[in-house]
């Protein structure tokens, strides 16, 4: 991650726990563990699933509480000293699971073209794995495409205003994730090459 890209993202965490301050406070007093509140978020999208066939603007407050809920977890984990690796990996875990699960009932459901949503999710997560791979080789990204969220924003606009703009964002952001995940194998391939890296046989 970039020196900007880092201090944006410090930010952003600083942002949230001030946020979530009040009612993290009274959930590290009543011993909810950061865990507890992730696989409860991902829990909630049961009920994007349910009401998404009946009622949109129900799913989308379930999927706004997912949203939170994402948030919320890490704020806790800070403020109880308790942000530790497993509970990142937890995290992520909850995090992309979700956006699977998000992406999938959208194509079940035939808001979204669900070969495209499927497309999408490889890329993404396909993109997301090598910008950890870049991370632990200390190889800088001038930028990360972080569209899920808009992803999401659209489907609100969906919602409100019957207008769905979901196909055309799932295909632009996957041409655009393309070349960075191109780019990102390429710089990776090439400093492996240069470390003589090699995988143990175990």
């Amino acid at each position: 991650m970039s020196v900007t890209g880092l201090k944006q993202y410090e930010a952003t965490k600083a942002w949230r726990d001030k946020l979530f301050c009040p009612l993290s406070r009274i959930l590290v007093k009543f011993g909810v563990t950061p865990n507890q509140i992730s696989i409860f978020g991902l829990l909630v999208l049961i009920g994007f699933i349910y009401y998404i066939d009946t009622n949109l603007k129900l799913s989308m407050m379930f999927l706004i509480i997912h949203l939170l809920l994402d948030g919320l977890d890490g704020a806790v984990a800070r403020l109880s000293k308790n942000d530790c690796t497993a509970g990142e990996i937890m995290d992520t875990f909850v995090d992309y699971t979700g956006m699977f699960i998000v992406i999938w009932t959208l194509g079940l459901y035939t808001y979204v073209d669900p070969n495209l949503g499927l497309l999408y999710v490889f890329l993404y997560l396909m993109m997301v794995g090598l910008m950890i791979v870049r991370y632990l080789l200390k190889i800088k990204p001038k930028f990360v495409i972080r569209s899920k969220y808009i992803i999401y924003a659209l489907f609100a606009w969906l919602v409100f205003t019957s207008q769905n703009y979901l196909n055309d964002a799932l295909f632009i952001f996957s041409i655009l994730m393309t070349p960075a995940i191109i780019i990102s194998l390429l710089k990776v391939n090439n400093r492996l090459k240069i470390e003589n890296f090699k995988i143990k046989d175990y």
